[in-house]
């Protein structure tokens, strides 16, 4: 008798839980994609503000000197996936800012749409 030994690594233990979890309850990911967008909310939230804060040369760059509207910013960011053409030009890192906002929060944010949206029609049929 040959006994096979797997070796288990983080991601195949998380993909083994997340797989039961969602067996075990269908709104799982629903409930991760709001996790994972709440994350990002909190973080990008903080950089905005805190890269305006170490700035001085920021007058009237939204969101710099108040973190209730770094933190709409943020959200309306991760939402819409709008865009401010008011960054000053000097600073290339709140370019790198943005470009990391619309790369992964953007389509988590599409995917959670979809869920809700999927929802919604699953409970009206």
């Amino acid at each position: 008798m040959t006994i096979i030994q797997v070796e288990e690594t983080f991601f195949s233990l998380l993909g083994y839980l997340v797989e039961n979890r969602i067996a075990s309850n269908p709104s799982f990911p629903f409930v991760v994609i709001i996790v994972i967008f709440l994350v990002f909310y909190i973080i990008f939230g903080l950089l905005w503000y805190l890269v305006g804060k170490d700035s001085n040369d920021v007058d009237g760059l939204y969101g710099a000197d108040n973190s209730n509207d770094a933190f709409f910013l943020a959200l309306q960011m991760l939402s819409t996936g709008g865009y401010t053409d008011e960054i000053p030009l000097k600073h290339g890192y709140r370019y790198l800012y943005f470009l990391m906002i619309f790369v992964g929060p953007t389509i988590i944010f599409a995917i959670l749409i979809g869920f809700i949206n999927d929802g919604i029609t699953s409970f009206m049929d």
